[in-house]
């Protein structure tokens, strides 16, 4: 049973990273400061655009977790290596693009997307081994 429930739990966490990284491109990227004003990474012809395809590349690659949770494989394994590509991502991306200061600026989707990566990683550290 709990393996069933982590496949399911990971499962439904993944897939709704997808849909925030579909989102994010929707919504058109990373919120950055330009010339006082908010503004989307994704219309900008430097580095930034770039920040914000690493960022949707990252909630994108969670597919894996998806399509290893439909079929029971390796289901915890392949959400960690996922959660730290992400964070990873998240980090290279900090470097150009302050992360706080693009949440602080209403990328909301971004703070979902993290929330959804951290819950499962914790239930699979914080659960009982039988």
């Amino acid at each position: 049973m709990p393996d069933l429930m982590n496949r399911v739990l990971s499962g439904i966490a993944s897939f709704l990273i997808v849909v925030c990284g579909l989102a994010h491109v929707h919504l058109g990227g990373l919120r950055i400061l330009l010339n006082g004003e908010p503004a989307f990474s994704n219309s900008l012809v430097s580095s930034g655009s770039n920040d914000s395809v690493l960022v949707q590349f990252g909630m994108f690659a969670f597919v894996v977790s998806v399509v290893a949770s439909l079929a029971n494989r390796v289901v915890a394994k392949c959400f960690y290596f996922n959660a730290v590509l992400f964070f990873l991502v998240l980090l290279l991306v900090d470097i150009d693009v302050p992360i706080i200061e693009s949440i602080k600026l209403g990328d909301y989707v971004l703070v979902v997307a993290i929330a959804l990566v951290s819950a499962p990683m914790l239930h699979h550290l914080t659960m009982r081994s039988t």
